[in-house]
């Protein structure tokens, strides 16, 4: 009898091995690795992401923006590091995106690789200030 159950507990453990082994393969094998590189003028700065303005469409009033998470290990190019940037600078960021086809739609992990500062924000000019009565 104890043999009987220790075989049936042996057969249940073999399976549960086999089908997490074939899932983690098919889990891989469904991860879609594409690198991009997009070029826009920075709209926020947080301490592990940075968004751009990539495209404006000045007829709708509509801007596309984007996203990218940071992590350790992004490379600077023309800048030491994420503190010497700001809003309105124009910069161009190459990102790697990781896509998973899961059953409820795809999953996509976009993580920043090398940040190249491109130019600096453009001062505005202050309009002229109106002359206060009795400036004259």
């Amino acid at each position: 009898m104890n043999t009987k159950i220790i075989k049936f507990g042996l057969v249940i453990l073999m399976a549960m091995v086999l089908a997490a082994s074939a899932f983690a393969q098919e889990e891989n094998k469904e991860a879609k690795i594409t690198n991009g590189t997009i070029e826009g003028e920075i709209s926020a700065i947080g301490k592990d992401y940075i968004s751009i303005v990539y495209k404006t469409d000045p007829q709708k009033g509509i801007e596309y923006e984007m996203m990218i998470p940071f992590e350790d290990g992004v490379k600077y190019e023309r800048v030491k590091g994420l503190k010497q940037l700001q809003v309105g600078d124009t910069i161009s960021i190459q990102y790697q995106d990781t896509t998973e086809e899961l059953e409820d739609g795809p999953k996509i992990e976009r993580k920043a690789k090398v940040v190249s500062f491109v130019k600096a924000k453009v001062a505005k000019p202050e309009p002229p200030k109106p002359p206060e009565p009795g400036d004259e």
